[in-house]
């Protein structure tokens, strides 16, 4: 079921976003009514508890909201994305009192915030920085360049990140974050960045001179923390920039759609790019959603944003270029909502860190996090406990009896019967079957993961016990009642193993009560 936020902006999207996006962005116009809207609709404090008059959703109802603002324009998620990591580092990182200083307003949209990371000489390398902060008396003195800062001009507060002890090895642990406000002596804002997509919102570049800024600004009162800030701000803003790139998809795969379907009515072919990208949009957000779903749970998740991260920001490239290639020499016109898209798309590939940062930030915490969890992907934390006892089950069978003596079987082609005998035991060859006939009526999707498993071991086993599960849960939804009975106790034993034939020689007829079968099937598991 649809929360009813997210059906909210996806009604403001389509009454009040689409209609004009497009001018505003050609205009390179900052969208002061809309973002009245959102403020409206609550969306500065989407992830900002009830207790501090935020909506306290949810990263995946979060990363819905921002999917469907992205479906109209791109440029407002940006203004939402920045603001709230600034009040997520305040939430999570700053004392009670920051907390009850600054939430309130950050969540009623009374204050609009940014997060400044980036100088001219240091943008993925964040150790790379130069700002400094000094402290003097009750204050610090912060002097340094900020570039490419959205909400710069048209917000009033920043997550600053500055040197508060240059001389510190590594760097990072020299680093501190401040809350620095509009009104701070020496903050001035300088030039507006001009760019190639991401139109409307403001990026600017911010000028620190000698800036006063009260220590009580300070997020957490500590110096030398500002580096683990700032970075766990950045996994909720890379679920974002997923979140952005799976709408932007999306609106580009709907532009294709509609394209092809005049075209059709003019008996034109449907291109079968169409397919590649509904694909890519589908899994993009699976991605997402499932990176946003580890963070809701309290666990690690800068592996898994980073994934969802660089495959949903690709993929919306490559979706954007698709479109515009399925309308033809119209994809270029500004009348159309395709070149926006085009547009907007590299902008996800280098925000929040680049791809190519993101590989080797991906490939290093899969090393590193090899001995804690086997594999991001083939973690079972947060689902149920029946689900995971079942699934751990079936990984301490396959690490204790299928690894071992794989290689008696596999290179020489021999049939792994005892293995077999193994899964019967265990009941996973009745997983698919009802309790009523003796299985354990398991769900798809713990059937899914037990499959999973099983290739990780040995991909023989895994297809004996798929190609057997999807005989009989084609039996037990198809068959007769006298069938079922009569096939499926057997099947969950395993004292049965079944399997499925088709292919276009197999003929049919039926005779004297029995059905006669003829016909070569030259490739059939299980048989």
């Amino acid at each position: 079921m649809t929360p009813a936020i997210v059906s909210a902006v996806r009604a403001f999207v389509e009454t009040e976003v689409r209609p004009v996006a497009s001018r505003l962005d050609h205009a390179d116009e900052y969208p002061h009514d809309l973002v009245a809207r959102m403020r409206e609709l609550g969306l500065f404090g989407a992830l900002v508890p009830r207790t501090y008059s935020g909506l306290g959703l949810d990263s995946v109802t979060y990363a819905q909201v921002i999917e469907e603002l992205c479906r109209g324009w791109m440029s407002l998620a940006g203004v939402i994305n920045s603001h709230t990591m600034l009040a997520l580092i305040v939430l999570e990182h700053g004392t009670d009192e920051q907390r009850g200083r600054f939430l309130p307003r950050l969540a009623r949209g009374e204050v609009r915030g940014g997060l400044a990371l980036t100088e001219p000489h240091a943008g993925s390398d964040v150790q790379a920085i130069r700002t400094v902060a000094r402290r003097q008396g009750d204050s610090y003195v912060i002097d340094g360049t900020k570039m490419f800062i959205t909400n710069g001009r048209e917000g009033h507060a920043v997550a600053l990140l500055a040197l508060t002890d240059p001389s510190a090895s590594p760097p990072h642990r020299g680093m501190s974050c401040f809350v620095v406000e509009k009104g701070d002596p020496g903050f001035r804002v300088m030039k507006s960045i001009a760019k190639l997509g991401y139109k409307g919102v403001d990026t600017v570049e911010l000028v620190f001179e000698s800036c006063v800024v009260p220590a009580a600004n300070l997020v957490g009162g500590v110096e030398g923390r500002g580096f683990k800030h700032v970075m766990s701000g950045l996994q909720t803003g890379r679920v974002n920039i997923a979140a952005r790139a799976v709408g932007v998809a999306q609106a580009a795969l709907e532009d294709a759609l509609a394209r092809t379907r005049a075209r059709r009515a003019r008996r034109s072919a449907p291109s079968a790019a169409l397919a590649e990208m509904a694909t890519r949009v589908a899994g993009a957000r699976l991605l997402t959603r499932w990176a946003a779903g580890i963070k809701d749970r309290g666990e690690r998740c800068e592996l898994e944003a980073g994934m969802a991260k660089l495959y949903a920001s690709e993929a919306a490239q490559q979706v954007a270029v698709d479109a515009l290639r399925l309308h033809g020499g119209d994809g270029q016109l500004a009348a159309t909502h395709v070149e926006r898209h085009y547009r907007d798309t590299p902008l996800m590939i280098i925000g929040e860190g680049t791809n190519e940062i993101q590989r080797l930030l991906i490939a290093r915490n899969l090393l590193d996090r090899y001995g804690e969890r086997p594999g991001a992907l083939t973690s079972r934390d947060g689902e149920s406990e029946e689900r995971r006892q079942m699934v751990l089950a079936v990984r301490q069978y396959v690490e204790k009896e299928i690894v071992p003596v794989v290689a008696e079987y596999e290179p020489h082609g021999r049939y792994p019967a005892p293995l077999v005998r193994g899964l019967a035991e265990l009941g996973i060859l009745g997983g698919l079957v009802t309790p009523e006939h003796g299985g354990l009526g398991l769900d798809l999707g713990t059937h899914v993961m037990i499959v999973e498993e099983l290739a990780r071991g040995f991909s023989t086993v895994a297809t004996v016990a798929s190609t057997h599960l999807a005989a009989a849960a084609v039996l037990a939804r198809h068959g007769t009642r006298e069938q079922r009975e009569r096939v499926l106790p057997r099947a969950a034993r395993g004292a049965l193993l079944l399997t499925g034939v088709w292919g276009d020689t197999l003929k049919t007829r039926h005779e004297r009560g029995e059905w006669r079968i003829d016909g070569t099937v030259s490739l059939a598991e299980n048989a």
